[in-house]
């Protein structure tokens, strides 16, 4: 059987589902989104401990901070960003038709319920710590409110990303180990598929799939309406973010790759 004809219908199915969701959302209020939007709202409040309105095509009000939870922040980008990468890097690992079927259903479930257990952490970050700053009289001078936002969005986007991937690599090797296949693999190639031997690499694809999301699309919209300044404020400002992080986890596998 090609490969086509084993994974294709997966991936076809998964980019097709990203690009109706893509433009389903791209022209839809906030009543549209309350699948996600709901959720989101119910998970904020818990976590900060503030009600939250909700006003029929605006969004989810909270008065107090004067903060609305509004279609820009219903997070489905990073929904699309962690169903695809899911699909397309580990449905081959999945030997059975079966398995395939259980991988992608659960890439599209974990996708929505990791977009709302991310999305919420975001939101409450983005109302605290600027008035956190702010009250310590930090960062004024050096970053706009939208920067916070793109940099406080940016952090906790892309290491939920990170962490995701490592996740649900080790959990799709897990299902192909305990596979027909898996217990007949060769010993050294098991080896050089397990997530702990390969510590080096693992976060070359997340990093792939947010840059693209993040700022190939926008790229590409800037170019075609010419329009660059914009632009090259916010790809500063995310490359700034994502570049640390990239430091760190590098340091991080190279301490552990010791132990």
């Amino acid at each position: 059987m090609s490969v086509f004809r084993k994974y294709g219908s997966f991936y076809m199915a998964a980019g097709t589902a990203a690009i109706a969701l893509r433009i389903y959302c791209g022209g839809a209020d906030s009543d549209g989104l309350l699948w996600i939007l709901a959720p989101v709202a119910w998970w904020v409040r818990i976590l900060s401990g503030t009600a939250y309105e909700y006003l029929p095509g605006v969004g989810y009000v909270n008065h107090a901070f004067q903060f609305v939870i509004a279609p820009s922040c219903s997070g489905v980008r990073f929904l699309i960003i962690v169903m695809l990468m899911s699909v397309f890097s580990f449905t081959h690992r999945m030997e059975t038709a079966g398995k395939r079927t259980a991988w992608f259903l659960g890439s599209a479930a974990g996708a929505y319920l990791y977009t709302i257990f991310v999305n919420g952490i975001r939101i409450v970050l983005s109302i605290q710590l600027p008035r956190l700053l702010q009250q310590a009289d930090i960062g004024a001078e050096w970053l706009t409110q939208k920067q916070l936002h793109t940099v406080i969005g940016t952090a906790v986007y892309f290491i939920s990303l990170l962490i995701l991937y490592r996740t649900a690599e080790y959990l799709s090797w897990k299902m192909a180990e305990n596979g027909e296949a898996g217990r007949n693999m060769d010993p050294e190639k098991k080896e050089g598929i397990r997530p702990a031997g390969r510590k080096q690499v693992f976060f070359l694809p997340p990093v792939l799939w947010y840059s693209s999301a993040v700022l190939g699309i926008p790229f590409l919209n800037r170019a075609w309406n010419h329009n660059w300044e914009e632009f090259t404020e916010y790809a500063c400002v995310v490359t700034g973010v994502c570049l640390p992080v990239l430091l760190l986890t590098w340091f991080l596998i190279c301490f552990l790759k010791k132990e």
